[in-house]
């Protein structure tokens, strides 16, 4: 007899099971890329649920938007996040990219689960 099961449910018990294998990932795979900044997990919270600007992301985050620059460079530099630009802007055009979680994992994380870890 075998059993078959959904890719949601699957998905459901390594992210919020009781012990969730994956609970501990996002802290995991910053260390593994060499990032240990407490503001970044703060800063990829503000993306995953809707931030696509650094303007945006510092009102979220209640911080100057010149203190987030080296943060979000470093988020770049280890691949973590990617800096989408309009075609036909040049890429020093700070005030026309927006930002997104490149990582699908991590994407997922800052979208759907932790806006629900209190639940």
């Amino acid at each position: 007899m075998e059993i078959k099961v959904s890719a949601i449910d699957w998905a459901a018990g390594l992210f919020f099971g009781l012990a969730p294998y994956l609970d501990p990932e996002p802290s995991r795979a910053l260390r593994d890329e060499g990032i240990s900044d407490p503001d970044v997990i703060s800063v990829l919270e503000a993306i995953g649920r809707g931030a696509a600007k650094a303007s945006e992301i510092a009102c979220r985050l209640r911080a100057a938007r010149a203190n987030l620059s080296r943060l979000l460079q470093r988020l770049l530099d280890a691949s973590v996040r990617n800096r989408e630009i309009p075609f036909g802007t040049s890429r020093r055009a700070a005030k026309k990219g927006h930002y997104t979680i490149q990582d699908p994992a991590l994407r997922f994380w800052f979208r759907v689960c932790s806006p629900h870890r209190t639940r």
